[in-house]
């Protein structure tokens, strides 16, 4: 196993795992939110918590956990739930049906199903048509096609003036790269085993020239799954055929999972973030 390869094995379990039990051990009793269902299979449910700061914010996040495609949930996450509902955000964190049992478009239409539900729950309310989509790893491919696949858009009846910003994660954004590592293709086929639904399922062949919102990837320089030219060349293309703001940030001490760190506090690139955050919800 080469070094980088390892140091993400060791980052994820010692780091995220450990790091992110105690925190939501920490938090469990301060932050709990309301679990609501989008469909009848078990992984088919969004959490939603409310804002614990008293700042008024313009905008909800709706945040898609990672895992692969065929692992994770949104309690896995509840620390990062906790660091955008201090900044006063509503937050959503939907789960989807998981890979190899459900194979795509089935996690595409269920991201876009819990969107539905969020976008109903939300209707009348000041923040109806301002909703941050952000996503880790295999989330933030998802929240691509939420914000990307105009079909599905239309078929959901979701105006794509819903969507004010993105925020992806170590995001895989061009599925036409091919796989470093035996565990990225076992993700990866697990979820699109065929070349067809690969393409199908690839964010950045649904550009398109109309696309407008705000875009922040965050990325580790030493990704092991996803590599960092998946952010590059995608903020590349929407610079190319967009008139999009895009921001790109390598950390290069990092590797994949290790990136949600930053998410804990004093972590580098955690002022950054919420500089960004902040600056999207007033510019709406």
């Amino acid at each position: 196993m080469l070094k980088w390869q390892l140091g993400d094995y060791l980052t994820t379990f010692l780091l995220i795992i450990i790091r992110a039990k105690i925190k939501n051990w920490k938090i469990a009793d301060s932050l709990q939110a309301e679990k609501i269902k989008y469909g009848n299979n078990k992984h088919q449910y969004l959490l939603w918590y409310n804002p614990q700061s008293k700042a008024e914010r313009n905008n909800i996040i709706f945040f898609i956990h990672g895992g692969g495609w065929n692992k994770g949930n949104p309690e896995f996450f509840k620390f990062m739930a906790d660091y955008f509902t201090k900044l006063g955000f509503t937050t959503v964190m939907p789960t989807y049906r998981l890979a190899p049992d459900f194979q795509f478009p089935d996690q595409e239409i269920d991201v876009f199903e819990a969107l539905k539900k969020t976008s109903s729950i939300l209707r009348g309310s000041a923040v109806e048509k301002n909703i941050i989509i952000a996503g880790q790893s295999a989330g933030a491919h998802l929240g691509g096609l939420l914000l990307l696949n105009q079909d599905l858009q239309q078929k959901y009846k979701l105006n794509k003036d819903l969507f004010t910003a993105f925020l992806s994660i170590s995001g895989p954004l061009d599925l036409s790269r091919p796989c470093r590592t035996k565990r990225a293709e076992k993700y990866l086929y697990g979820f699109v085993p065929t070349p067809k639904k690969r393409q199908k399922a690839n964010p950045i062949n649904y550009l398109h020239s109309d696309f407008k919102i705000p875009i922040f990837c965050l990325h580790g320089a030493k990704d092991p799954l996803v590599p960092k030219a998946h952010s590059i060349v995608f903020l590349k293309e929407i610079n190319a055929k967009t008139q999009a703001e895009t921001k790109l940030k390598i950390f290069e001490n990092k590797h994949h999972s290790d990136l949600t760190g930053l998410f804990f506090k004093n972590e580098p690139g955690n002022k950054e973030v919420k500089e960004w955050l902040l600056k999207v919800d007033k510019s709406n």
